[in-house]
């Protein structure tokens, strides 16, 4: 396998998993809500959680779930492959050949470091703008 392609091949994985990551954070976040109407009518409304504050315990305080809870997803901040392979550069000039090859059985290391942007932050945006409305 040409190097390039295994490194393009490995950078692909990686960017797959954090895919994965920012998938199950936004399902995650979304549970925190009930959706009202169907189609383009319909509105998301937090769901809430009711207490009784000592001294009031005959008025409920309405919480919602989202401000009770952690949120915060998990992303890459960086990913590193460490890999034993055999290299060769091929007779015609073409690109470097790479070849996986157990540890101990001679070859060379090479450490790849991919390391992943900013995660958007539109969703504690949009928490910080309903944490204030609530």
């Amino acid at each position: 396998m040409k190097l390039e392609e295994l490194m393009a091949s490995l950078g692909n994985s990686v960017q797959q998993a954090q895919w994965a990551l920012e998938q199950m954070g936004v399902r995650q976040y979304m549970s925190y809500f009930d959706a009202a109407g169907e189609g383009t009518n319909a509105t998301l409304r937090p769901k809430t959680v009711s207490f009784f504050l000592s001294g009031k315990e005959d008025q409920a305080v309405e919480l919602p779930v989202l401000a009770l809870c952690n949120h915060g997803r998990m992303s890459f901040d960086q990913v590193t492959i460490r890999l034993n392979v055999a290299l060769d550069i091929p007779a015609d000039g073409g690109g470097l050949e790479a070849t996986p090859v157990a540890a101990g059985e001679g070859g060379h290391q090479i450490e790849l470091a991919f390391r992943l942007g900013e995660p958007a932050e539109a969703i504690s945006r949009f928490s910080d703008a309903v944490g204030q409305i609530l």
